[in-house]
C-alpha cells in the first residue's frame, strides 16, 4: 500500500478493507481526510506514553473482535514495562544523548517515546529541557552538556560512521570512556509494541554504564 505518509488509495479501495489504522502523529491530515471522504472505516492510533501502547492494543482488539488475544498481549507488555522499571530505574542516573540523525544533528525532546524509555531505564535525557519531539541541536551544545552515554539510532552503516565521527570529541565523557552504544532503531523509533523490547535493550546499555560509573557503590566481594 505504501507507507504511513503515502498510500496508494486506489489500490487500497480495490481491496475493500474492513479497517484502516492511521497514525495521527505521522499520517498527513490530507491523507486521513481523503480516506474519510471515501467512507473507509478508520482506527486512529495516537499513543502518547509507553503505557498507552498496551492500552491501545486492547482497544484495537475490541474493534477487531479479538479481545481475548489483545488482552493477553497487553498484559504481557504491561508486565514487561513494570519489570523494567523495577530493575533499572535506580541511581546513578547517567546523562544520555540519543542521536537520531547526524546532519543535521537530531535528538529527542522531553516527552518523546525514546526520552520516556531513557527515563524509565534510570537515565537523564540530555535535552529533556526541549519540548519538540525531535529537535535539531548543534554539536557544541552536546559537547558542553557532556553526556555520559551516547546512543546511536540509524542503521548499522550509519552507526559505524557516527561512531567514527564522535572520536573527534575525546573531551566528552561518553567518547572518552567508550560509552557509545548502537541501538535498534527499528524497535525504538516506532511507537508500537516493539518499542518495549527496544527499551529493554536501552536499559541494559545504561546498566552496563552504571556498573562502570561508580564501581565503589557495588557490594564488595570481600564482605
Amino acid at each position: 500500500m505504501g507507507n504511513y505518509t503515502a498510500v496508494d488509495v486506489e489500490r487500497l479501495l480495490a481491496l475493500k478493507p474492513d479497517l484502516v489504522v492511521v497514525w495521527d502523529d505521522g499520517t498527513p491530515k490530507s491523507l486521513i481526510e481523503r480516506l474519510q471522504r471515501f467512507g473507509l472505516p478508520l482506527f486512529h492510533s495516537h499513543p502518547r506514553k509507553l503505557d498507552d501502547i498496551p492500552a491501545e492494543i486492547e482497544t484495537l482488539g475490541g474493534v477487531l473482535g479479538t479481545q481475548k488475544i489483545a488482552t493477553t498481549a497487553a498484559r504481557i507488555l504491561r508486565a514487561q514495562l513494570a519489570a523494567l522499571r523495577r530493575t533499572f530505574n535506580h541511581p546513578p542516573h547517567p546523562k544520555v544523548f540519543y542521536q537520531i540523525w547526524n546532519s543535521p544533528l537530531i535528538t529527542v525532546g522531553r516527552d518523546q517515546f525514546i526520552s520516556q524509555a531513557i527515563r524509565l531505564c534510570g537515565g537523564r535525557n540530555l535535552f529533556a529541557d526541549l519540548s519538540h519531539p525531535a529537535p535539531t541541536v548543534n554539536i557544541e551544545t552536546v559537547v558542553r552538556r557532556n553526556p555520559d552515554v551516547i546512543l546511536l539510532g540509524g542503521n548499522r552503516e550509519k552507526q559505524r560512521l557516527w561512531l567514527k565521527a564522535w572520536q573527534q570529541w575525546p573531551q566528552v565523557t561518553a567518547v572518552r570512556r567508550h560509552w557509545i552504544y548502537p541501538m535498534p532503531a527499528d524497535l525504538l523509533q516506532r511507537p508500537g509494541p516493539r518499542l518495549i523490547a527496544g527499551t529493554a535493550i536501552l536499559c541494559h546499555a545504561l546498566e552496563k554504564t552504571r556498573a562502570q560509573m561508580q564501581p565503589h557503590l557495588r557490594p564488595s566481594s570481600k564482605q
